[in-house]
């Protein structure tokens, strides 16, 4: 017997992001690595968008550590809502902000 098809495997994308009221993340334009980090080093969020976690969460750590050490934090939920998403961020700010990284029932969504 033949095997299903299976999905072909995505790369993850980078997009601009911003936290939104009530929780969860919106994301923009996509963007290339290195604009990804000169938004990080700014203080800006980004946000890695796929459907493998692991691939999403392995580009977001690349991309964190190209601005400093960082730490990996699960979504917030008690202050940030059922939307959060999981993240990293610099271990000793400045600079602030995030870069999120989508997971299973954790997802970004369009920005309006």
């Amino acid at each position: 017997m033949s095997q299903p098809p299976t999905e072909p495997e995505t790369r993850p994308t980078i997009h601009e992001a911003e936290p939104v009221s009530g929780g969860g993340v919106a994301y923009g334009a996509e963007i290339d690595e290195a604009k990804a980090v000169a938004r990080r080093k700014n203080g800006e969020d980004i946000v890695i968008r796929g459907k493998n976690r692991d691939a999403n969460h392995a580009l977001a750590e690349t991309i964190e550590k190209q601005v400093g050490p960082s730490k990996r934090h699960r979504p917030h939920k008690e202050t940030a809502g059922r939307a959060a998403l999981p993240h990293l961020q610099q271990k000793s700010p400045p600079p602030y902000g995030h870069t999120f990284f989508e997971a299973p029932n954790h997802l970004a969504r369009r920005k309006k």
